[in-house]
């Protein structure tokens, strides 16, 4: 990758394009804007093991400015899924509980997608997971709503509270195959016993439980930076230490083994060379502060799908 081989002209046309889309971009407007999958540029190259990513995002930290077919026009409203217009993210304060099922809705093994936007961040990746391994996916998930048991009362709400016993309950009774868990940092450092005494809680239940290690914080928000810095992009970028709260990270993942579930560490996928950048290829990777867009969700999907296999495999013979 590195700097771009367009010519000087063509550069600042597509710069000059992608500030004025920044200034011009509205929020969130029609469920037709979320779809249920995206598909990548033809130029964005395909990577298909953690070796192939992580090249790119070495090359991605020599980056100088904005690469002209840049994708998503940010910021478009398609960058969030389709589960933010059904129900299936519910906004903090409201409780929808669609029927939120998605991968192979015909299949007889289940997965479940739970926790709070940091997993929602990961449905792209997942519902490809599942399509590709034959689960039917069950999606639940709410604004700033931290598994926890008890319930922490210092972060939790009435609709958390109810969606944490709805998460219990339900996966009781289903007892699903596979539970996929997405919390974000910030507020698990604060509960990490409670996170942790809850995912043994549905380790009983479901055959095996995976926690998704958190993405790399950012600061300032990505698109408002990269607004500011079209022709600097590593400006935009995070220092590892920064952007990861290894602390927590290293809790969570120590006390994995203990309380019966796994942990997914991806701190190493999006960052490299003690940095996170904004941008590699031709993907904005992160959407604001604290989550990654539908197209690096899209593009991690064979990463995701090697990196889960070998967690899976390496605690349990045969994985799923």
């Amino acid at each position: 990758m590195g700097k771009s081989r367009l010519g000087p002209a063509r550069q600042i046309i597509g710069v000059l394009m992608l500030v004025a889309t920044l200034a011009g971009a509205g929020s969130i407007a029609h469920a037709k804007d979320f779809p249920a999958a995206i598909d990548l540029p033809a130029t964005t190259p395909r990577v298909e093991t953690l070796g192939q990513l992580q090249l790119h995002i070495r090359a991605a930290n020599e980056l100088t400015q904005i690469p002209a077919d840049i994708t998503p026009t940010p910021w478009h409203a398609n960058d969030r899924s389709i589960i933010y217009a059904d129900g299936c993210m519910e906004n903090r304060d409201v409780t929808v509980r669609s029927k939120c099922v998605f991968g192979d809705k015909t299949a007889r093994r289940e997965m479940w997608l739970i926790g709070d936007s940091h997993a929602a961040q990961w449905f792209y990746t997942v519902q490809a997971y599942a399509l590709k391994h034959h689960y039917k996916l069950v999606v639940h998930a709410k604004s700033n709503c931290e598994l926890t048991h008890p319930i922490a009362k210092k972060i939790a709400w009435s609709a958390c509270t109810g969606l944490n016993r709805y998460w219990r309950h339900h996966i009781k009774v289903n007892r699903p195959d596979l539970v996929l868990v997405g919390l974000y940092q910030g507020w698990t450092k604060r509960v990490v016993p409670q996170v942790q005494s809850a995912l043994k809680l549905l380790a009983k239940s479901a055959k095996h439980v995976v926690l998704i290690g958190d993405t790399s914080r950012r600061n300032p928000d990505t698109r408002q930076c990269l607004k500011a810095n079209p022709a600097a992009v590593q400006h935009c970028s995070m220092e590892l230490t920064d952007g990861i709260d290894f602390v927590t990270a290293s809790r969570l993942k120590r006390g994995a083994s203990a309380n019966h579930y796994l942990y997914l560490d991806t701190h190493d996928w999006l960052c490299q060379q003690g940095k996170c950048p904004a941008i590699a290829a031709n993907l904005i990777l992160y959407r604001d502060y604290t989550h990654i867009t539908g197209v690096a969700a899209t593009w991690l999907i064979p990463i995701f799908d090697v990196q889960l296999n070998a967690l899976l495999k390496s605690k349990f013979k045969g994985g799923l």
